[in-house]
């Protein structure tokens, strides 16, 4: 689990930075970050709540 959040981590903040468009404005760049943030804990509050999900169609479809 560690790797695929530091995975996403090095995906987005890159990303970031270029989409910034280069300017020396920072606080843009703290914007971008603060996006990525937000959608790192919904990923993360999503997943476990796709497994839950599947083991319960499991079990109801015993």
């Amino acid at each position: 689990m560690r790797a695929l959040i530091i995975t996403i981590i090095g995906a987005l903040v890159p990303a970031t930075a270029l989409a910034s468009g280069g300017s020396a404005d920072e606080s843009r760049i703290l914007m971008w970050l603060f996006l990525s943030l937000c959608s790192l804990i919904l990923v993360t509050q999503i997943i476990p709540g796709v497994a839950l999900m599947s083991r319960l169609e499991k079990i109801l479809h015993r």
